[in-house]
């Protein structure tokens, strides 16, 4: 029997397993989720590297780049906040003078 396991940053509420049969071949698939615990989905998937057939990686890729976007997006937003400050502060110190 070949085993497919896919490793989830998701709910470990919606861990699931099931058995099927698959072009002749029978298969366990089972899910695990890691409720957002990036080491721990790590951990599992180097666990599961010796005992799978066929291992997965779910959401992770995609919860990276959602951040590396809202970091892009922070970033944007405290440099426009920075650029508004210094023209303030300019416009400011040219009143004074």
């Amino acid at each position: 029997m070949k085993t497919v396991i896919t490793v989830s940053l998701g709910a470990s509420s919606q861990d699931s397993s099931f058995e099927t049969d698959f072009l002749g071949q029978r298969f366990t698939v089972k899910r695990v989720g890691t409720d957002g615990d990036e080491s721990k989905a790590w951990e599992l998937l180097r666990r599961y590297q010796a005992e799978a057939d066929a291992i997965a990686e779910a959401k992770a890729a995609a919860v990276r780049a959602v951040a590396a976007m809202e970091a892009a997006r922070l970033e944007d937003a405290q440099n426009a906040a920075l650029g508004a400050l210094l023209e303030a502060k300019a416009a400011a110190s040219a009143a004074a003078q």
